[in-house]
């Protein structure tokens, strides 16, 4: 009986000591990294792509389970000529991409070459503009 319920102590650690290292890493790491990574790819792209008067567009995208999710779906959108900023939360689904309204429409932001896990739409606040 000793052993069985050392061996289900041991368990119980692991197991415990495992999904607390996931939650670190899910919701401490990951998103600081990420940060690091999409301000890094932001700020390059912002140095080679300036626009003086933007368009705001208001994006949700589903789909997305981590930060790393969130740097993808930004930097799909940087890679479109005439966006010169996208921050995505992947907490909130929500996206604000910076676009040169004299070059492509919000609408275009929907072909977007994201991941095909993640779905695209404009939120009423963009089209409401």
């Amino acid at each position: 009986v000793k052993s069985m319920a050392r061996n289900v102590k041991t368990v119980a650690t692991i197991f415990c000591t495992g999904i607390g290292a996931y939650l670190l890493l899910q919701f401490a790491v990951v998103p600081a990294l990420s940060s690091i990574a999409s301000s890094k790819v932001a700020a390059d792209h912002e140095n080679a792509n300036q626009i003086a008067d933007g368009q705001d567009v208001k994006l949700k995208i589903d789909g997305m389970t981590c930060a790393g999710c969130a740097v993808g779906v930004e930097s799909a959108f940087l890679e479109i000529s005439a966006v010169s900023s996208a921050k995505v939360d992947w907490k909130t689904g929500h996206a604000t991409v910076r676009i040169d309204a004299e070059k492509i429409q919000p609408d275009d932001l929907l072909k977007a070459k994201v991941e095909a896990q993640y779905t695209v739409h404009l939120t009423d606040e963009t089209n409401k503009q």
